[in-house]
């Protein structure tokens, strides 16, 4: 009996480290999160088999250990309330579920009733050890084919889908432990095993559909965001081609126009009419620095270019300055959706802010060394910004702070490094971008 406690408990350590270590793909440790990860696993492993060991309502335990798994979600990671509650429902969730069909199939195997199985002791241990080594057989395979950690993100970066796989699962836990509890009432056990045994399979099946759907969903969702992106990405292209056209078509004209302008000049000039020739000559630099305006170049990549051509026109309709250049080197390792939506948050958020401040200006520079490209981006702001960056005032696109948020997250898949600063009124976002 020690050894199948022992067996047990071991059995429970390797899921909750298994639970652990998949749910840190999504959050961050806290400053001492992992050492109390191996203080937890432990704690948790004898609280396990204690509640398999005596003879606790399973409802009991499925509401104790749900609240216990949130607390320690909470402790270690650095993450929301409604991730922690995801984390905390979904393994207990499936652990009970896998206990409560496993555990109909061992009372019809050994003829022996669910209501006497759940009294604890051998057969209830064997049970849960039986129902915990299955789980980490699941979560193993779902976690490296079926929910990895690109797909979750899309469910985590929705939260109505989110809320609805927490709810679906909420529910179905809790009507599973109503049919669990009507052990205690039932005088055929032949026809309640097999009740409770196809009310498990229906409730995986119904809750993994649930999850299945709001991953589905949520891709849906992203992919409507790229094309957004890419529909927002041509658009500055075509605007960008514009202000080129009219740039050469307006060398077009001077290129036209400038013999005839030259012989006019050496005309008034031959005949000491310095004046008129001079007065001709202004016109023409006129010209030249309205077509420079017209088509003033940002970034030596086409693509860049055609971003910042659209926020400086926004500037001027909005008056707000903008100025800078930025050099990109062709060796980064960036797509070119990538490329657009990392400077299109920096730049909305940074338009936005220097729209509500006073100075209203916004400045890009770029130094390329060594193996790194470091680019700055200046704005002026209104002075209020929280930590988190989330801003004060809510926009139809949501809280401003998203756009650094979607940065921050950008910049580390790419092996690069964002921060920020701000000095009095102005915002500094710093991007640090491997060469490769």
């Amino acid at each position: 009996m020690k050894l199948l406690i022992l067996s047990t408990s071991l059995s429970v350590y390797l899921l909750i480290y298994l639970t652990f270590k998949n749910f840190s793909r999504y959050a961050d440790y806290r400053k001492y999160g992992k050492i109390l990860v191996f203080v937890l696993m432990p704690l948790n492993s004898v609280f396990f088999a204690h509640f398999q060991a005596k003879y606790y309502p399973t409802f009991v335990a499925y509401l104790v250990f749900l609240v216990l798994m949130f607390i320690w979600f909470m402790v270690v990671f650095n993450t929301s309330a409604t991730l922690a509650y995801f984390g905390a429902i979904h393994y207990v969730f499936y652990l009970f579920v896998m206990r409560s069909g496993v555990m109909s199939v061992y009372s019809l195997f050994v003829q022996i009733p669910i209501a006497v199985l759940k009294q604890g002791g051998y057969h209830a241990l064997m049970i849960f050890q039986i129902s915990a080594m299955l789980v980490v057989v699941l979560f193993v395979y779902w976690n490296k084919f079926i929910l990895t950690t690109e797909r979750m993100n899309y469910v985590f970066a929705n939260p109505g889908q989110l809320r609805y796989i927490l709810f679906n699962k909420t529910i179905l836990g809790l009507y599973m432990m109503v049919i669990t509890f009507g052990s205690r009432y039932t005088l055929n056990e032949i026809w309640y095993s097999s009740v409770h045994l196809i009310t498990a399979i229906i409730v995986g099946v119904v809750a993994y559909s649930a999850l299945q759907n709001g991953i589905s969903v949520s891709e849906s969702l992203e992919h409507e965001k790229q094309t957004v992106a890419l529909q927002n990405q041509l658009s500055m292209q075509i605007s960008h081609y514009r202000s080129y056209q009219k740039y050469t078509e307006g060398f077009r004209e001077f290129r036209h126009d400038y013999k005839r302008m030259l012989s006019t000049i050496n005309s008034l000039l031959r005949n000491n009419q310095f004046e008129e020739a001079i007065h001709i000559l202004d016109e023409m630099g006129v010209t030249l620095a309205s077509n420079e305006v017209a088509h003033k170049q940002y970034s030596n990549y086409p693509l860049l270019d055609a971003v910042f051509q659209e926020y400086a026109n926004r500037c001027v309709e909005n008056e707000i300055h903008f100025d800078g250049i930025l050099y990109w080197d062709e060796a980064i390792s960036m797509d070119e959706l990538t490329i657009v939506r990392l400077f299109t948050n920096l730049l909305t958020n940074a338009f936005e802010a220097a729209g509500d401040s006073q100075a209203r200006y916004i400045t890009v520079s770029s130094n390329a060394r060594d193996h790194w490209l470091d680019i700055v981006i200046k704005n002026s702001f209104d002075g209020n910004i929280h930590d988190d960056l989330s801003s004060t005032k809510t926009t139809t696109e949501g809280n401003r702070g998203l756009g650094t948020k979607i940065v921050s997250k950008t910049m580390e898949s790419i092996g690069g490094v964002f921060s920020w600063d701000t000095q009095d009124q102005e915002f500094i976002a710093y991007l640090h971008i491997p060469r490769r």
